[in-house]
């Protein structure tokens, strides 16, 4: 199997989400073999290594489980048979990690040098080693891991003696696999030379992108240092790498304590530099965890004096940028102005430092992104500013973020896709936590294909399991699709906002599946609005701030306020871009009859021009169901993208007015029936009236006819206005009378 195939291997097992690594270990134990695949899975399965919570999988360990009992006892049978000499030599092979020469066997094992040529091409014939290369017979691998692995078991307690002695004959230069055998032969073959070739491999494999092995190196080290194996002249070095290795591994928890304490002890120490440095780091893994930046504000506050005394600028310049840009994400007001201005003096020491240079233009962006002016021009910055810096890793980092947020405000489907492809390789380069918001573009996407079994593919989202809010975003994102394919509503909403400060991101779903929340709700509606004056972005979801604000004001009865949103989104793309289909969306919700109609047609268009086909086909039936002349084509589309979704509860609404059409009426409602009877309703105004003469609440008339709340409003408007009545009494009892009391 190649990697693809072990996906799909592991796919079908598991059937759900799981970390992305999982299908590297599985393939590289494998080797591709399918049946050693599925037992390692199953043994991971058994051993706990794996384990389900919630709808998504774990993956605990990676080396610790062990051979699958079949291949062991197969592979572990025949090396026997061979001898202890020919255990020790498969197991050298295998200890090697790496192809290696028939000189360095004899050596580390202390043979003859001039006999292993003819073991190791026995071993060959066999099926247990094979030549590198088969133009030289000078380098050798093991044929199979699972091989090695069992012939490592087989070799027992001697394994550690063998990786000692590669130690001793393997060059100087080759640090990174002295590291490896530094780990394998055991604390106590560690030196303080040994600690150095530790950090030094730590932070190579944290360069060529393997945060799990820099973990694994430098995890052993501090271990070694916290029980006086080796002194603590590399602990700063060894606690640093430790936490950003497990921050990219996204355990910010984790990587938090390990920063604080190198924090702790440069600062013992009396090294600025170095405890500036790590604070920065520490901030980046408080965010991760979504934790308060008090601790944060003060240290930045403490340390000012001491690095202007020292005149450290470019120390402070990081600082400093790192605490505006903090404190701008949480959407802190009152210090910004304040902030800007320090941050402006600092780089005004730097002179033309480039990387000063840089990221003043980046926060300035930033600053312009908060108050949502021109969304196209600041995307022509931040790709100015993406160009320049190849060199600053960590500015390039965010204004890939601050990318991807901007473009799913303004952007095309296209667009969309690849400022989602740009974050996945600067993650797979760097070996970095992919950002949620990929996760969250991927749903977006797929939302606007109608693709709504592809709405699941967001597993590096779940990645980030100490993160609260991202997941909270998921289980909103969840909401949209369970409500569009008419599943259970119960349980995602409150799960989603059982935070202590409830946000309007739940507005942001309901509205993406045509079914806003009751607007008596004015909890939520103060809160979108507070929000809104706040912090109008948020990031991953960038549509929450105007969306929540919008339908805020607009159940608050602030027809001004909601004006003033709606104008905001207008101006943000120019008129061309997702915004403003959005705001005649939120018009199509404010209006009534035919302006409501024209509104949600306007939309429908903008959302078919920016490739979003579903966006479009609910537009056109909110515009047909309030009287508006939507072609037959469009609605055919829209019920076949409804029943292929599937989305059941759109396409019965579809279905309706189809139905209607066909019936060669016109309605007030967009059905075109004929009245059924002489009550003047149409067959669909004439369903809901029966519905709420049982009694029945607008909530639950809606559930019954798998139409949304305000669809049922509407009707009823309609309804009350063709019968001259004013109440749900009355209504009840003309059903009744017409229907001989038997409703």
């Amino acid at each position: 199997l190649d990697q693809a195939a072990t996906r799909q291997l592991v796919e079908r097992r598991l059937g759900s989400i799981f970390p992305n690594r999982l299908v590297d270990v599985i393939h590289r134990r494998s080797a591709g073999t399918p049946l050693v695949a599925e037992e390692l899975l199953e043994a991971m399965i058994e051993t706990g290594a794996l384990r389900p919570v919630g709808r998504r999988w774990e993956l605990d360990s990676s080396d610790d489980v062990p051979v699958p009992a079949v291949a062991d006892d197969l592979i572990g049978d025949r090396l026997r048979r061979l001898g202890d000499d020919a255990v020790e030599l498969v197991a050298a092979v295998a200890v090697a990690g790496r192809p290696v020469t028939g000189e360095l066997l004899a050596d580390v094992l202390g043979r003859d040098r001039a006999a292993i040529p003819a073991e190791l091409d026995e071993l060959r014939r066999i099926g247990l080693v094979d030549r590198a290369d088969d133009s030289t017979d000078r380098a050798w691998v093991v044929h199979h891991p699972i091989i090695g692995e069992v012939a490592v078991r087989l070799l027992g307690g001697r394994v550690a003696a063998v990786h000692a002695a590669y130690v001793h004959h393997l060059p100087d230069d080759a640090v990174d696999r002295r590291a490896n055998h530094l780990v394998g032969a055991g604390r106590e073959a560690l030196t303080d030379d040994g600690v150095s070739d530790l950090v030094a491999a730590g932070e190579s494999a944290l360069e060529r992108a393997a945060p799990d092995e820099a973990c694994r190196l430098l995890g052993f080290a501090l271990d070694a240092i916290d029980e006086h194996v080796v002194g603590d002249d590399r602990l700063y070095e060894v606690l640093r790498g430790l936490g950003i290795a497990w921050s990219r591994r996204a355990e910010y928890a984790v990587a938090a304590q390990h920063l604080e304490r190198a924090r702790q002890l440069a600062r013992e120490r009396g090294d600025l530099e170095r405890e500036v440095d790590v604070l920065v780091e520490m901030q980046q893994a408080s965010w991760g965890v979504g934790r308060h930046f008090e601790d944060f504000d003060a240290q930045v506050t403490e340390l000012r004096p001491r690095l202007e005394e020292q005149q450290a600028w470019s120390t402070a310049h990081r600082l400093f940028r790192t605490h505006l840009t903090s404190r701008m994400r949480a959407g802190d007001e009152e210090s910004l102005p304040r902030s800007m201005e320090r941050l402006a003096e600092i780089g005004a020491h730097l002179g033309e430092d480039e990387e000063a240079r840089l990221w003043t233009r980046y926060v300035h962006v930033l600053e312009r992104l908060r108050g949502l002016e021109d969304g196209r021009a600041l995307l022509e910055e931040l790709e100015e500013i993406l160009d320049d810096a190849s060199d600053h890793p960590s500015l390039r980092r965010r204004a890939l973020h601050e990318r991807l947020d901007i473009v799913l405000l303004v952007g095309t489907r296209d667009e969309i896709l690849q400022a989602a492809a740009d974050e996945r390789a600067w993650a797979e380069d760097h070996g970095d936590t992919l950002t949620w918001r990929v996760g969250l573009a991927t749903w977006d996407v797929a939302m606007g294909d109608g693709d709504l079994d592809r709405t699941a593919e967001i597993e590096d989202l779940m990645r980030l399991v100490d993160i609260d809010r991202p997941l909270g975003y998921l289980a909103i994102a969840e909401v949209v699709t369970d409500l569009l394919v008419g599943r259970t509503r119960e349980t995602p909403i409150d799960h989603a906002l059982a935070r202590p400060a409830r946000d309007p991101v739940l507005e942001h779903a309901l509205v993406h599946a045509d079914q806003w929340r009751d607007p008596t709700d004015r909890t939520t509606a103060e809160a979108a609005v507070g929000w809104w004056g706040h912090r109008r972005m948020m990031a991953g979801m960038p549509f929450v701030g105007p969306l929540g604000a919008a339908l805020g004001h607009l159940a608050l009865g602030n027809r001004a306020g909601f004006d003033e949103v709606v104008g905001v989104m207008e101006r943000f793309d120019g008129g061309a871009g997702r915004t403003t289909a959005w705001a005649r969306v939120l018009q199509g919700e404010a209006s009534t009859g035919a302006e409501r109609a024209d509104a949600y047609c306007e939309a429908a268009r903008r959302f078919s021009d920016l490739g979003r086909p579903f966006d479009a086909a609910v537009c056109h039936v909110a515009a047909a169901e309030s009287g508006g002349a939507v072609a037959d084509d469009d609605l055919a589309r829209a019920q076949q993208m409804f029943d292929a979704a599937p989305a059941p509860w759109m396409s019965a609404r579809v279905a309706a007015l189809i139905g209607s059409n066909a019936a060669g009426s016109a309605s007030a409602d967009g059905g075109s029936g004929r009245p059924v009877d002489d009550l003047g309703l149409t067959a669909r105004e004439r369903e809901v009236a029966e519905v709420v003469a049982e009694g029945l609440s607008n909530r639950e008339v809606a559930n019954r006819l798998f139409i949304s709340v305000r669809t049922v409003t509407s009707h009823l408007d309609h309804i009350y206005t063709k019968l001259g009545i004013g109440s749900r009494r009355e209504l009840a009892d003309l059903v009744r009378e017409r229907s001989g009391g038997d409703t």
